[in-house]
């Protein structure tokens, strides 16, 4: 069976999770069926690919303005068995497609390399205009055994690809999987170039696990040791490194590192913890040189499992943090915290600010956490949680649970306000994810579907966001903390937008804010909105400012009407040193 063959390639510290599932007999599922139907869904070429493992925004990568998905498939056998694929499709996406049709399909070098275990936006790496993606494959051996690689394509790219066309190749040490996990880590050193940092939970003289960042442009081979950034976990078997992601959580302008480390050795046992390293970040440090650090509640909780900026759910202009907890060796329900930010020092997970609890045990609720932005339209980010072992549509169905911003004390998972679950065997909610795939302003649902039944290929769901979209209307920009000037190493502020509808009838109103300057003219934040009569909105924004931008006046203006048509419209100024 596939599995088999992916916990005998795996390390006893990865392992565990595979080795805990059940061996259920389960009939196959040949349909990608879910409930409720998914507006998109793209299934795998093949039976046994694991399509939809992950799958995630990879930004703009053809420079359309539209943005486009990356799905990875590490079990693809085109090349050898469980050698691996991923696959880009360009936005905009609709109806039902198979992965053979993706604008772009990398495949991996050789066997047991399970490229796609991973996959992510970059960001824009080189700075050229257009989005970059990186790709997984920990079972890579080029370097050593189960060394891993990471692969870096800058965009546009296009057609059949091999994973060694990539623009830069980053490889491991023999042990490390490097690729496990990747994400990008913004523009951590401020110089205009997106940065990327890579996961792995077992590197390390007592399997620790390691961090490494590097900076953007990249080119040619690399190896891991070579990093700008090397952050090691501070305990044998900590997992250190098992979930990364980025966030502005102290609200400065600059992306700070997120990493998750489920199995933290307290008394023997595990909690798990979070490690918060504000940006900049550079040079070798250990776990506990973190600038915040989250503490797991109850033993074998396996807190830090999944990371995962949330947007603002609370809407005060501030970055949150979402953090799952499966609870696998504990036979809990599974958890997942919300902590608004600005985030700093010592923090209990028992002080979240919002704690989701799972339907039932073994649900592995908190596997996959993401932000999805403003899915119901209401002003408020929203996050969406997975629990892929779920049985609610038949054995290892799985679920995904979307909840709806602000969010305050403790939800049960069936009180969520959006539930999609699988069919019997399809393992839904092992990858969750979220972005605006349709360009309307209204967060959307990525649910990866992998599929566990022998012959099955995997899928992926796309959910539109609900939120509804917009004569006589008003329209205010309110800077906070007014004269603003950015110091030249960059910055952030933040601004209110207030919108009401002063006409008699309902409407669909288009809201757009643009941003003009030296060298700059460009849209950084568009929605739309129903308003009924007398209605009004009210948001609260950050933009950020590279230390890379040109000194000089700023305008940001707030638009409203029928895009690109201004009916009215609003603006204030900012220096750049």
């Amino acid at each position: 069976m596939k599995r088999g063959h992916i916990v005998a390639s795996m390390k006893p510290t990865v392992a565990f999770l595979c080795l805990g599932l059940s061996l259920a007999l389960i009939q196959p599922n040949l349909k990608a069926e879910t409930a409720p139907p998914a507006d998109i869904t793209i299934t795998g070429e093949s039976g046994d690919d694991d399509f939809g493992w992950r799958a995630v925004p990879a930004g703009d990568v053809n420079g359309d303005s539209i943005p486009d998905l990356i799905v990875g498939a590490p079990s693809n056998d085109a090349v050898a068995d469980f050698a691996g694929r991923a696959y880009l499709f360009y936005g905009p996406l609709s109806g039902n497609i198979n992965a053979a049709d993706a604008d772009a399909i990398i495949t991996a070098e050789a066997f047991g390399d399970n490229l796609g275990i991973s996959v992510a936006s970059a960001g824009d790496v080189n700075n050229d205009g257009f989005d970059d993606i990186i790709i997984g494959a920990r079972g890579n051996d080029r370097r050593g055994i189960q060394s891993g690689r990471v692969y870096l394509f800058y965009g546009p790219l296009s057609g059949s690809l091999a994973a060694t066309d990539a623009d830069a190749i980053i490889s491991g040490a023999e042990f490390d999987e490097i690729g496990h996990v990747v994400a990008s880590a913004g523009d951590l050193n401020g110089d205009g170039f997106d940065d990327i940092v890579i996961g792995t939970a077992i590197a390390g003289s007592s399997f620790q696990g390691q961090v490494f960042v590097f900076n953007g442009p990249l080119f040619g081979e690399r190896t891991a040791a070579s990093a700008d950034a090397v952050i090691t976990g501070g305990f044998s078997n900590e997992s250190f490194g098992a979930s990364v992601a980025s966030a502005d959580v102290n609200d400065d302008g600059i992306p700070d590192l997120i990493v998750g480390a489920p199995r933290f050795p307290l008394g023997g046992v595990d909690t798990g913890r979070v490690y918060i390293f504000y940006g900049p970040v550079a040079g070798s440090m250990i776990a506990t040189d973190a600038d915040v650090i989250i503490f797991g509640e109850d033993l074998n909780d396996g807190f830090g499992t999944s990371v995962a900026p949330a947007g603002d759910v609370d809407g005060d202009g501030v970055d949150d943090v979402i953090v799952g907890a499966n609870q696998l060796f504990n036979e809990g329900n599974g958890k997942a915290y919300v902590f608004y930010g600005p985030l700093a020092g010592s923090i209990q997970a028992a002080a979240a600010d919002a704690i989701m609890v799972g339907e039932a045990a073994q649900n592995l609720f908190g596997i996959s956490v993401a932000g999805v932005g403003d899915f119901n339209g209401d002003g408020f980010d929203d996050v969406l949680v997975g629990a892929w072992d779920n049985d609610g549509g038949g054995v290892r169905s799985g679920r995904a649970y979307t909840f709806f911003g602000p969010l305050a004390g403790t939800i049960a998972a069936a009180e969520a306000d959006f539930i999609v679950t699988g069919a019997a065997g399809d393992q839904l909610g092992l990858s969750v994810a979220g972005g605006d795939l349709n360009g309307d302003g209204f967060g959307d649902l990525i649910i990866g579907a992998p599929q566990f039944n022998d012959g099955d290929p995997g899928y992926a769901a796309i959910f539109f966001g609900t939120g509804q979209s917009g004569q006589g209307l008003s329209l205010t920009l309110t800077p906070h903390n007014p004269p603003i000037v950015i110091p030249p190493a960059g910055g952030s502020f933040r601004y209110d937008l207030d919108l009401g509808n002063e006409g008699n009838t309902t409407r669909t109103i288009d809201v757009w804010v643009t941003l003009t300057g030296p060298g700059t003219s460009r849209v950084v934040e568009r929605f739309s909105r129903t308003l009924a009569p007398g209605d009004s909105l009210h948001r609260t924004f950050r933009q950020r400012v590279r230390g890379s931008a040109l000194a000089g006046t700023y305008s940001v203006t707030g638009n409203a009407g029928t895009f690109p048509t201004v009916e009215v419209s609003d603006s204030f100024t900012f220096e750049k040193r």
